[in-house]
């Protein structure tokens, strides 16, 4: 989960890894992002990773993402370039912690990526269930959903629909 690194002590470089999953992290994910069924990534084919982050509060933090692992490092580049770049991230914990619910992790400002799930109102697996998509502050960069008539997710986002 994001962690706050000590104040005042916020690192001066980026700081990110990739591991396989293990076994407490993949408890968590059981039954929650991860399902035990035939279209869901076998655990080898997802990678754990622990990035620094810029905070909205101007500390840094330590977030964690599971992601496909034909991206992992390239995902560590980007954020190593975000890093770079200053942006803030609110928070960056796995889905799981909000019970797999897109929604609520949405809705908190939650930056994640792998959840096997499909595209909402579809029967179509959402590139989430593949770890091959990343919501970054999803409230600040909300998705309007064109098949619903431009519905925003989440509805927090409004304020940010015309960016």
């Amino acid at each position: 989960m994001s962690a706050l690194l000590p104040h005042g002590g916020a690192p001066a470089a980026f700081s990110g890894t990739s591991h396989a999953i293990d076994d407490a992290t993949f408890a968590r994910m059981r039954g929650c992002s991860w399902r035990e069924v035939p279209a869901c990534p076998a655990r080898d084919a997802l990678r754990y990773l622990r990035v620094t982050h810029h905070t909205f509060e101007h500390d840094s933090a330590l977030g964690e993402l599971v992601v496909a692992a034909t991206i992992a490092q390239p995902t560590l580049t980007l954020f190593a370039r975000l890093w770079q770049l200053g942006l803030p991230i609110a928070q960056m914990r796995l889905v799981d912690d909000f019970a797999g619910s897109d929604d609520a992790s949405m809705a908190a400002n939650n930056c994640s990526a792998f959840n096997f799930r499909t595209v909402a109102g579809t029967a179509t697996l959402s590139l989430h269930a593949l770890g091959l998509a990343i919501d970054i502050n999803p409230v600040q960069n909300p998705w309007i959903v064109p098949s619903a008539g431009g519905r925003l997710v989440p509805p927090a986002g409004e304020a940010f629909r015309d960016r």
